[in-house]
């Protein structure tokens, strides 16, 4: 699998490991959305995902995550307000790649319908598709 290119190599002093390569962690999560959430679940993610960006460039007065990440450094913020815009800066960027994936799982959802490929029955679950 290694030769494939879905396995990476880590080395240690004491010991070779492997583990999944960062692309196909991420279209197996693509996958696992389309198959085990329905459409609308999947749009209203994306929806929340996309309004809870919007409230956090309101909120921090920004209009993008490099813009966020840049206001750190600004003297005006005490450590408490640095801290919560570093957390809200980690969520963001976990954002933007669940609102990837999303698109990815709801566009292969209707590929699949188009082609007529059955896929797995969908299991709608309780836990939201982008909550860590």
């Amino acid at each position: 699998m290694v030769e494939q290119g879905n396995l990476e190599v880590v080395e240690t002093a004491e010991e070779r490991s492997y583990k999944l390569d960062r692309v196909t962690q991420f279209l197996r999560e693509v996958r696992e959305l389309a198959e085990t959430h329905p459409l609308d679940e999947l749009s209203r993610e994306l929806n929340a995902i996309g309004e809870e960006i919007d409230t956090w460039k309101d909120t921090y007065e920004v209009e993008s995550l490099t813009e966020l990440r840049q206001s750190v450094s600004r003297d005006d913020f005490d450590s408490e307000g640095r801290r919560e815009r570093l957390e809200i800066i980690d969520e963001w960027a976990y954002n933007i790649e669940m609102h990837e994936a999303l698109q990815l799982a709801i566009s292969l959802k209707n590929s699949l319908t188009t082609l007529g490929v059955k896929s797995p029955p969908e299991e709608s679950s309780t836990k939201h598709p982008h909550r860590r």
